[in-house]
């Protein structure tokens, strides 16, 4: 406060007035200011976040949030102002209608979302209406405490993904599919850096994921309409984040089950501004296999590693390196079956610098290094001598540097433009020798079916894009963006417009809508070598169209979303036509070439979902068809699902206990009949032979699961310590993964067959226990 004392050199006569004057002036002056005060959080959680810098358009200063994420701006003038709060790593949050009333403190709370995983634009939020429009078709965020209480198998996160509409996948694999495409059309990322193969036992179709549950925070799942930053990739993106909680102290984890076990540890390196995390699992398959009598028929290993330091000089900048590892092995030996032994393994490693120079502008710089390896040999032999072996070594490497930059010209207008450049590098040795009893002429001869290949192939790839993100309006917004892509090793320049709007009715509705060109060229690792192929494919191409509608009750959430993806171009691959378990695919008798021209993948889906009261549940159903068109005639694609229903609760029916339970139901998957023809050879004697009919013309039975999960958590000493169950399948439905056939008897008219279902998994209960300290 201003002394008037320090008037005292006037005049008398002038100094008393002047000096009342001169106070009430300056004292009117902080009565009509007023503060902002509120807490910064990470999106969908809880969490603090410390470090943030928080300005207001009535006031001159800056703020920062402090450890528990809480902030004060002073000298507000009165009146409506913006807010806008930024952190290093984060997308900024900007609020308007902000009205300050002095000499009283308005509250606000600011959540910020993860750049590596926001897959939508933010745009300007109001604090009067709650409205938050968003330029792109939104995304399914899956917390940490939604993937922790989803029932799964062997504390596989991955498996949480299928309780989004829209997703499917197998009992026997980790990965998933999205809207018809395949899972190789998904990008899989972590903390911005993608995973090319994050699956465990790729000989058992990636049963299990490279990723420890322990380190993950959220993830994002977006199945169509992404914006232009994404590429490369098809059907949608699964964007993993690890944890990014405040690591004050020391802090970590302990678990084992059934399935493996597993550690996780935290620990500050310098106060709040630098922090590690390192985390090991181990799967111990192999040893529940020898539990149940079935160890030496199939014996798998798998284990994987990761390490995360950050370093926050202020707030400012932040500087992240991490590294991943996984190796995993199989050995597989049966009776009248090729013998396996496989090893494979994968190394991941990149550095992430972000930074704000300035209030409106982020910067991101990622370097990467990726080093995979596979390493596959086995083979079978018969009476009369060698009948298979297969030695198949690969390689894969790459080095990307990213950079992308972020411009908020206002708090309606933000621009963002990126680029990436990778150097790739494939190595491919294969060898096999088999060979093949036929029926030529009535009598038995033996053909060779051997092939050998070995080069080494390089290329690169640029990918460069930019978005413009417009708040048209109050309740309308757009985002607008162009990527180009090539790739030196097919010789393609690809362009893709996308673009997404978005429009809230009143606080509670929002519509949206995007249209787009997709592209996805053949990865450098992906040629099919065993079948012959040296070259690459052209990239496979489509256009998206996705309309939808959110309405928000106060404890309820509807959306409803259709889609409609038109497949202008896809690429030739080599099938097997049975969904019989084979180690070497390739050398199979039902090994094809299908060659769609192509296709369409269309559907609707309508959720409902509410995270309040006693009761957290989740329920959607899907009317979907995706369909390619092969040789002239329409057929089902292998992911067709006509029909889907997922319903998941989750509640705490006492401190302490939690209990979830998750039930689906989806209609058959696409088969190709068989039937059976008879040899008649010239001694007399017969053969059986396989017939095959339209591909993907039949269907298999529909499939229906329940899965639940029960934990208990306690205090144990200076930690928490949780016991949980888990069981797959409670009720055992013997679900099919595909067709099978007996032969039943034969004479020289006809073959009896019978046919019977190739079942995926049956129950499968999994005990564990995690000690959190």
């Amino acid at each position: 406060m201003w002394r008037c004392r320090h008037a005292s050199w006037l005049p008398q006569r002038i100094a008393v007035p002047m000096s009342v004057v001169f106070c009430i002036a300056v004292s009117a002056s902080g009565w009509s200011q007023g503060s902002i005060s509120g807490v910064v959080r990470a999106a969908g959680s809880a969490t603090p976040l410390p470090d943030a810098m928080v300005t207001a358009s009535g006031s001159p200063q800056a703020a920062r949030s402090g450890r528990d994420g809480r902030f004060v701006v002073d000298a507000v003038a009165a009146g409506e102002h913006i807010v806008i709060v930024r952190r290093v790593g984060f997308q900024p949050d900007t609020i308007t209608s902000v009205l300050v009333s002095p000499p009283s403190t308005t509250a606000v709370i600011a959540e910020l979302v993860h750049l590596t995983t926001k897959l939508d634009t933010v745009a300007v939020r109001s604090i009067s209406t709650n409205i938050a429009v968003t330029g792109a078709s939104p995304s399914v965020q899956l917390t940490r405490s939604d993937i922790a209480r989803t029932p799964q198998i062997a504390d596989d996160a991955f498996r949480a993904v299928t309780r989004v509409p829209g997703v499917s996948a197998s009992d026997l694999s980790a990965g998933f599919r999205v809207r018809g495409g395949a899972n190789r059309e998904v990008l899989l990322s972590l903390d911005g850096m993608e995973l090319y193969e994050p699956f465990h036992l790729k000989d058992l179709d990636g049963a299990v994921s490279i990723i420890d549950p322990a380190i993950l925070g959220d993830a994002n799942v977006s199945t169509g309409g992404f914006g232009a930053r994404y590429g490369d990739h098809l059907t949608g993106v699964f964007a993993l984040r690890s944890r990014d909680d405040m690591v004050g102290a020391t802090h970590g984890s302990v678990t084992a089950s059934l399935s493996g076990v597993g550690a996780e540890l935290a620990a500050p390196i310098d106060g709040s501004y630098a922090d590690v995390m390192v985390s090991a699992r181990k799967g111990l398959l192999a040893t529940a296999l020898d539990v149940v009598g079935d160890g030496g028929t199939l014996a798998p290993r798998y284990d994987d590693s990761y390490a995360r330091v950050r370093v926050r000089p202020n707030a400012t900048n932040q500087l992240t390196v991490s590294a991943l590892r996984a190796n995993d092995g199989l050995f597989f030996y049966a009776s009248d079956e090729p013998s396996l032994a496989s090893e494979y393994n994968s190394s991941y490693v990149w550095a992430t610098w972000t930074s704000m120079p300035t209030l409106w502008l982020t910067t991101r710089t990622m370097v990467s290094a990726a080093d995979l390896d596979w390493d596959r040999r086995g083979g079978e032999t018969s009476t009369s001598g060698l009948a298979l072996d297969v030695d198949d070594r690969r390689g894969f490497q790459a080095q990307s540097i990213q950079q992308s930059v972020t411009v908020d010209e206002s708090p309606r207008f933000r621009t963002e433009a990126g680029m990436q450049y990778r150097s790739l590098q494939a190595q491919y040795e294969y060898g096999r020798r088999q060979a093949l009893p036929v029926v030529e002429g009535g009598q038995w001869v033996t053909d060779s079916n051997d092939l050998g290949t070995r080069f080494t192939t390089h290329g690169t790839t640029l990918g460069t894009y930019v978005t413009q993100f417009a708040q048209v309006t109050h309740a309308l917004g757009v985002e607008a963006g162009l990527r180009s892509d090539r790739q030196t090793y097919t010789g393609e320049h690809m362009l893709s417009p996308r673009v997404a709007a978005a429009y809230a009715i009143g606080g509670r509705t929002t519509v949206h809508a995007a249209w787009g060109l997709y592209a996805q060229p053949q990865a450098l690792y992906e040629l099919q070598v065993e079948d012959g192929v040296t070259h690459f494919s052209r990239a496979e191409r489509d256009e998206q169209y996705v309309l939808g509608i959110d309405h928000t009750f106060d404890a309820l959430t509807l959306k409803l979303e259709a889609y409609d993806r038109r497949l202008l171009r896809l690429d030739p691959e080599y099938v097997n036509l049975e969904s019989s378990f084979d180690v070497f695919p390739e050398a199979g008798n039902d090994r094809v070439l299908i060659n769609p021209v192509k296709g369409y993948a269309k559907g609707m889906e309508i959720s409902a979902s509410s995270n309040r009261g006693p009761i957290q549940w989740l329920a959607s159903y899907a009317l979907a068809s995706s369909r390619d068109i092969v040789s002239g005639v329409s057929v089902a694609s292998p992911y067709d699902q006509r029909h889907s229903i997922h319903v998941d609760a989750s509640a705490s029916p006492h401190p302490g206990w939690r209990m979830s339970a998750a039930w689906e139901f989806h209609s058959g998957w696409p088969a190709t009949p068989i039937t059976f023809g008879l040899d008649t050879l010239v001694d007399g004697s017969h053969h059986v032979r396989a017939q095959y009919g339209i591909f993907n013309s039949t269907r298999i039975g529909p499939y229906h699961r329940l899965d639940l999960r029960v934990s208990n958590d306690r205090r144990l000493g200076p930690g928490k310590l949780s016991v949980y169950l888990d069981v797959f399948n409670v009720y055992g439905r013997n679900n099919p993964r595909g067709l099978g056939y007996t032969v039943a008897d034969w004479n020289a008219a006809e073959v009896v067959v019978s046919q019977r279902s190739k079942l995926q998994l049956p129950r499968i209960p999994t005990l564990g226990v995690s000690w959190t300290f």
